[in-house]
């Protein structure tokens, strides 16, 4: 199977709404005026689909923050871009971000699920509901996928692996056979190295569920814009992978997983002046 790891697309739309004012959706849009619009490309995401065909991509996993104030506009540009590459044959299974889940009324609307319906997942668990959800992948490998997404504060952008979630984890990995690898997608990373409004809360106890559940082989996430491929086994925790922004000006990223049952090559690839290239490869086996 060869998969696309994508993240943090931020799809933008400045909005002059005077509505935006009874939620911090005003903050964002001022923030796209001023920064952010700037930073990142929504055109850099199309530029995505005929490299995916040239290397036979079929699957394309996305790490949440499809848009940035989750705004009715942003979630239609999300959503025609999802069209695009399912008219292209290509599987996407996709989380929400936390500026997926901007305003309170995205938390409570469920304004993600509207647009993404989980409609590929065969689990007796619910993401929209349960928070996390199973799916056979190929020969020897099944994803776990979190929504730890929440809305929150002016100055805040934290998410929430909560007491709950881990409750429910174990029933999710008790629907995938023993004998099977596991990919765990999250928008947030578990370590807790970030801005302290940034973070994932309890991201330590999310820590210690990996450290004790090795059968999670590959950890994806989003969230930092930053690079990370990091193979932390010895630790008895899972190869990490941030893809960082598939969208950012200044670096735009994406992760291509060959999944095998025993083994897996990751490559880089980053934009260059006109075009995507691969910049790192790794191989590793089980």
């Amino acid at each position: 199977m060869r998969i696309a790891h994508i993240s943090d697309l931020h799809f933008a739309k400045i909005s002059y709404d005077p509505g935006q004012f009874f939620s911090k959706r005003w903050l964002g849009n001022l923030n796209l005026v001023l920064r952010r619009g700037k930073a990142f490309c929504n055109k850099r995401p199309y530029m995505l689909i005929p490299k995916f065909k040239e290397l036979g991509i079929d699957t394309c996993l996305i790490t949440g923050d499809f848009t940035s104030t989750g705004s009715a506009a942003e979630y239609a540009m999300a959503g025609d871009f999802i069209s695009k590459l399912q008219e292209n044959h290509i599987t996407v299974y996709s989380i929400p971000g936390n500026h997926d889940t901007y305003t309170r009324v995205n938390e409570d609307e469920k304004t993600f699920y509207d647009i993404f319906p989980s409609r590929f997942w065969k689990s007796s668990l619910s993401l929209s509901e349960d928070k996390c959800t199973t799916m056979p992948l190929t020969d020897g490998w099944w994803l776990l996928a979190l929504d730890t997404a929440l809305a929150t504060s002016l100055i805040s952008s934290q998410g929430l692996f909560s007491e709950k979630l881990e409750a429910t984890l174990p029933k999710a990995l008790a629907e995938i056979p023993k004998d099977q690898k596991v990919v765990m997608m999250n928008h947030f990373p578990f370590a807790q190295n970030e801005n302290p409004r940034r973070l994932m809360q309890r991201g330590k106890a999310l820590q210690t569920f990996l450290e004790n559940h090795t059968q999670i082989q590959l950890y994806l996430h989003g969230h930092t814009h930053r690079l990370v491929l990091a193979d932390l086994r010895p630790s008895n925790l899972p190869i990490v992978l941030d893809s960082a922004s598939v969208s950012h000006q200044a670096m735009s990223s994406w992760n291509f997983i060959d999944l095998k049952k025993d083994a897996c090559d990751i490559q880089v690839w980053q934009w260059e002046t006109e075009d995507w290239k691969p910049t790192k490869n790794e191989r590793f086996t089980w």
